[in-house]
C-alpha cells in the first residue's frame, strides 16, 4: 500500500457515517487540512459545490457528504 493510498483511507475513516452536510472548517479538516482559500477555490471550479443556509451576507455554507468523499477518493 502506498503513502498517497494510506493518506486518502485515513481521511476517508475519519468522515463520519451519520452526517449529510459538513462545515467549511470540517471539510477543510476531512481534505487534509486544507486552507479556507483552498476550500473557495474548490466552489469557484465546481468541485464542491456548497449548500447555502440563510441566503444572503451573512449566510452559512455546508457541503454534502457526497461531494466531499468525492474529493477523498480522487
Amino acid at each position: 500500500m502506498t503513502t498517497s493510498t494510506k493518506i486518502v483511507r485515513q481521511r476517508a475513516d475519519a468522515i463520519p457515517d451519520d452526517r449529510l452536510l459538513f462545515s467549511r472548517k470540517q471539510v477543510m479538516r476531512m481534505l487534509g487540512g486544507i486552507s479556507y482559500p483552498t476550500v473557495i477555490r474548490l466552489e469557484k471550479a465546481g468541485k464542491l459545490p456548497p449548500v447555502k443556509l440563510k441566503p444572503g451576507k451573512t449566510c452559512k455554507a455546508f457541503y454534502r457528504r457526497a461531494d466531499v468523499m468525492a474529493l477523498v477518493e480522487t
